[in-house]
């Protein structure tokens, strides 16, 4: 690595971390004594070693933070932005103020070299500070070797700046997640001296990260501190909280709904012809009753604009959205009413429908409003979730008659649920099933048909989320145990045993008496498990988001953080470049040359538009992430937030952590705040090293 930086005329290499280079320090020191190219590090060096080997390094130089002048000449390669190094021995506060100092200078020096990188490539340096850029360059950029620049694993730089940009909007569809690109224009030429680390192709990948540190789908994760320790009354949802579905249900619902919409609604005959596509939609999307445009909006309510389907096509003429919104936001009143969102993991293959209907009805020129086919959709939807309230819905008869086709067994939630029993917790099963289906589906899972002994109170065919401001009475449930009692009676206390439908939530907890603060209840829709239960009576709640899984994964993939620091590197030339346009030297410039600076800039946006495209095909090729819309979370996510005080891949994950457990989130930073990803690392590592000393 080090020889390669020789090789290229680096004036300096910046290294944050040995580790990620794929060779321990002592080699990364001993290889680097016999190479004239002065080293800064910037984060989590292991001291004793350093210091016991500085006289063999000879040339070697291990330097403290600079003054800036000298910062500037002393850097070039920027090896690695992730803190994983051994600390040792180290004083905490004096490391993190020296590394704080250190990478601020490093941040210096990486903002200069884009801005140098961008002006030598458009052939002027008469904007460059005169007395730095010979220092640095000479009096022109040498071109790099091209058997050097194909050994170094670059991000992937696609930004050609000879004019060979492809703006063909159809290819990016069709562009595989980060793939890296070898063309050796000038200006990647000149990105070599940003390349993020040498010699490890997976440098980004968590293999070279304390793997026990980083996230997985086995974790809870905060949004608010929770003290488990103040729970006493644990509340679970059945479908998607405790039932673990595969993932033949969503084609099954898919396939029943188009078989309503046509043999009972009279919906054309073709449609039958239809499959369900599982790749194509993703929860928390909305659909537009106006337009029938579905799409994702983000925190703010604004679109993501290259969500936007009509039918499985994307929609091409944004002009259509500006007209009728003025601009990607879309107001309150609009949300309301002429939005429905598709939150639930059931409303998935209604919305692949939508998407599938529109299409057929546009390609063969049927006239349809967008707003009745949602509501038809909606219709056929609940006719066979509900069926007609006396006998068991159509959906819920096909599952029970094909159960190992439908659901998952779960011994280990019975463990988990007996385990907080035993602990003197409280359980309550809360959910709008009916109990025939409950009994058969946890039976299954359970295996055992005594599964209402671990819950306190069984409450089926509750009708979230009407269940929480609503009047309903309790009423007893018939039960092959309860063969002799009257449903028709009053309920006014919740006898051992037995099962209770409808209800309301202010009878509940007169009944219980359950300390409104002291219970916690899990499910995985936002409103119906979620929303109320948090505002009205100030339960904790926790979210159960099955696609935490697959997300995890792929944000823990190395290409798909290859595409994370390429963006966010982009945007930093895009900032400083815009800055330099603002000079008065950049103002005396030739018209000519500020015209191909202006066109350099439009490049670069061009490319940050496909490195965005490329992250949301990372997750899902039409919507992108459940959690995302580029830099700022998606409208599902911020409910989850709002309306959750935890949130998980599955139930089971409780079974991790002890009864007395506390939960602390994560510090979000405002735009105004500095951030100090050195702190995480430095104490990550710490908690790592003690870990596997004691």
């Amino acid at each position: 690595m080090l020889r390669e930086a020789e090789r290229i005329g680096a004036s300096g290499v910046v290294v944050a971390n040995t580790n990620e280079c794929g060779r321990s320090t002592r080699e990364f020191l001993e290889s680097a004594a016999n190479v004239r190219v002065p080293v800064t590090f910037v984060a989590s060096k292991v001291i004793k070693e350093i210091r016991s080997m500085q006289q063999r390094a000879g040339t070697l130089q291990l330097d403290q933070p600079q003054p800036e002048g000298k910062a500037r000449q002393e850097a070039f390669v920027y090896i690695s932005i992730l803190g994983n190094g051994q600390r040792r021995e180290r004083n905490i506060l004096n490391h993190i103020l020296a590394s704080t100092h250190i990478l601020l200078a490093s941040m210096v020096v990486l903002a200069l070299f884009v801005y140098l990188s961008l002006a030598c490539s458009i052939g002027s340096l008469r904007y460059i500070p005169r007395e730095i850029a010979p220092e640095i360059f000479g009096s022109r950029p040498e071109p790099i070797d091209k058997d050097v620049l194909e050994k170094l694993p670059l991000v992937p730089v696609e930004w050609s700046m000879s004019g060979h940009y492809d703006t063909d909007e159809e290819s990016q569809y069709e562009t595989p997640c980060c793939e890296s690109n070898t063309a050796t224009d000038t200006i990647q030429q000149q990105l070599v001296g940003m390349i993020l680390c040498a010699d490890v192709p997976d440098r980004f990948s968590s293999t070279h990260l304390h793997k026990h540190l980083q996230p997985t789908s086995r974790d809870i994760f905060p949004n608010t501190e929770l003290r488990l320790s103040k729970v006493r009354t644990y509340g679970f949802d059945y479908d998607y909280t405790l039932a673990r579905y595969t993932d033949k249900l969503p084609e099954t619902i898919y396939t029943m709904i188009r078989d309503v919409l046509v043999k009972k609604m009279l919906y054309p005959p073709a449609l039958l012809a239809l499959r369900y596509d599982s790749t194509f939609a993703i929860r928390g999307i909305v659909y537009d009753k106006e337009t029938g445009w579905l799409f994702k909006l983000d925190s703010n309510y604004n679109i993501a604009m290259d969500t936007i389907h009509y039918g499985r096509e994307p929609l091409r003429d944004l002009e259509e959205v500006y007209s009728l919104h003025n601009g990607p936001h879309v107001a309150p009143d609009y949300v309301k009413n002429h939005l429905y969102h598709l939150n639930d993991i059931y409303s998935v293959p209604e919305a692949t429908l939508l998407a599938d209907i529109i299409q057929h009805f546009s390609e063969h020129n049927i006239p349809f409003h967008p707003r009745y086919l949602a509501e038809d959709i909606r219709a056929a939807g609940e006719s066979i979730h509900k069926g007609d309230g006396i006998s068991l819905s159509p959906l819920h008869t096909v599952i029970m008659n094909n159960i190992s086709d439908y659901l998952n067994r779960a011994p280990e939630l019975l463990q988990i649920l007996n385990t907080l029993k035993s602990e003197g917790k409280r359980l309550f099963l809360l959910t709008n099933s009916g109990y025939q289906y409950v009994d058969k589906g946890l039976t299954y899972m359970f295996n055992t048909p005594e599964w209402r002994d671990v819950f306190d109170v069984v409450i089926v065919g509750a009708r979230k989320p009407g269940w929480y401001l609503s009047h309903r009475p309790f009423r007893l449930v018939p039960t092959a145990k309860s063969t002799a009692m009257q449903p028709w009676a009053p309920v006014d206390q919740f006898e051992e045993g037995q099962v209770y439908s409808g209800g309301n939530l202010m009878s509940f907890t007169s009944i219980t008496g359950y300390s409104d603060r002291n219970v916690m209840y899990f499910g995985d829709h936002i409103y119906s498990d979620l929303r109320d239960p948090s505002i009205q009576k100030g339960w904790f709640t926790g979210a159960i988001v099955s696609e935490l899984k697959y997300e995890l994964s792929v944000i823990q993939r190395s290409e798909y953080r290859q595409c994370v620091s390429y963006i966010q590197l982009l945007e930093k030339i895009l900032k400083y470049s815009q800055q330099e346009a603002r000079g008065s030297e950049f103002m005396r410039l030739p018209a000519k040359e500020k015209e191909a600076f202006r066109h350099l800039l439009d490049k670069g946006r061009a490319e940050r538009r496909r490195t965005r495209w490329k992250l949301r095909d990372c997750f899902n090729t039409n919507f992108g992430s459940v959690f995302r819309t580029e830099k700022y979370p998606s409208l599902f996510a911020t409910k989850i937030k709002a309306f959750a005080n935890v949130y998980t891949a599955d139930l089971s994950n409780l079974g991790k952590y002890p009864s007395d457990f506390v939960f602390y989130p994560k510090r979000m930073e405002q735009a105004h705040e500095t951030r100090m990803p050195e702190v995480d690392d430095l104490l990550d590592e710490i908690l790592y090293e003690k870990s596997h000393t004691s």
